[in-house]
């Protein structure tokens, strides 16, 4: 059986992400322990709560340990057991908030096909669950799942990810560092699923359809060299800046840096990490030459050129993605772990450095 119980930190994070809402009815339907419904519980004690999994022992544990919830055994993917649980039959279409950590496997690329008043079509084995749980949240509801990285560009999911995008806006809420999952070896993503209306689209950046394209790798460099420890012309090598990234390239201007810090030599594509960004700071760095970095630049290292230009493309075709997560009460900026998540979310791996 595919099963990955929900870490805690993971669990405290995913409804961090929805603690603006105040739910009236909580589920999860691959329960599990009740890792997700247990951290909500905390948040909003008053709330009911429906947990259903495939698990006959999982089912009887969480049964002994909450007996004041709504619980049932299901197999979600199957009709026959779905309309024999009457713990989902009972909310369907009432749930105002559900936590989903779905089933990852999908060994040899098996797809699942799903119903939906669209039609029927094929998706992975995590988004299939997920859109199969949707008939049961209310109309102004929130999804909140964990979901593989692979997800967010597989073709598999396409079609998948177009039908989502007729009834929310999503967005990556964040990226769980590799081996947050014991013995699960995929990287993963927290996605939040809610109504136009209700949509922080400025928090996180929306995810409509996530572009079908060929895996990109970059290794991630994040430049250290002070501004006040700038050399004089002629010593060290070039320095580049934040300031010097515009018009898609590099702009030199004399500066040098100190050999101490790390140098990166093109191809790469170098962003600011601090400041207001624009799409035309996304720039190429095409010289082989070695260059030193400012602290407010990082650096995405690519085999060749072309692949330069293709990470530079995807980033600019989705750059509210990258855009939303510069935030800050002073100077916006983006961290290597929310950058880390928007390249997973536009199908570029990140290669260890």
């Amino acid at each position: 059986m595919d099963v990955h119980y929900t870490p805690q930190p993971v669990a405290r994070e995913l409804v961090d992400s929805v603690l603006d809402l105040r739910p009236s009815v909580i589920a999860d339907l691959a329960a599990g322990r009740g890792d997700l419904l247990l951290e909500a519980e905390r948040i909003w004690p008053q709330a009911r709560f429906v947990a259903t999994d495939i698990d006959r022992t999982a089912v009887r544990r969480l049964q002994r340990l909450r007996n004041h919830w709504q619980i049932g055994c299901c197999d979600l993917r199957n009709a026959r057991s779905r309309a024999t649980c009457s713990a989902l039959r009972r909310v369907l279409g009432s749930v105002s908030l559900l936590l989903l950590n779905p089933p990852f496997s999908c060994r040899g690329g098996t797809r699942f096909v799903v119903e939906t008043p669209d039609g029927a079509f094929s998706a992975s084995a995590a988004m299939s669950f997920l859109l199969t749980a949707i008939p049961y949240v209310d109309d102004t509801g929130t999804i909140v799942a964990v979901l593989p990285s692979g997800c967010l560009y597989n073709l598999k999911d396409r079609r998948a990810w177009e039908y989502l995008g007729s009834k929310y806006s999503a967005w990556v809420v964040s990226n769980p560092r590799k081996g947050a999952f014991p013995g699960l070896a995929a990287s993963t993503v927290l996605v939040r699923l809610s109504p136009p209306d209700r949509a922080r689209v400025q928090v996180e950046g929306t995810l409509r359809a996530p572009p079908i394209c060929p895996k990109l790798s970059v290794t991630v460099i994040r430049g250290s060299q002070p501004m006040h420890l700038s050399a004089t012309p002629r010593k060290g090598p070039v320095l580049v800046h934040s300031t010097d990234l515009r018009q898609g390239v590099v702009h030199l201007n004399g500066r040098r840096g100190t050999s101490e810090h790390r140098c990166v030599a093109g191809p790469a594509v170098l962003i600011p990490r601090v400041g207001r960004i624009t799409d035309d700071k996304v720039v190429l760095l095409r010289a082989p030459t070695p260059i030193v970095m400012s602290d407010c630049v990082i650096a995405l290292k690519t085999a060749s050129l072309a692949r330069a230009r293709a990470v530079q493309k995807r980033l600019r075709d989705s750059f509210a993605i990258l855009r939303a997560h510069y935030v800050g009460t002073g100077a916006p900026f983006i961290t290597l772990r929310r950058l880390e998540t928007v390249l997973h979310a536009v199908g570029i791996a990140v290669r260890e450095g």
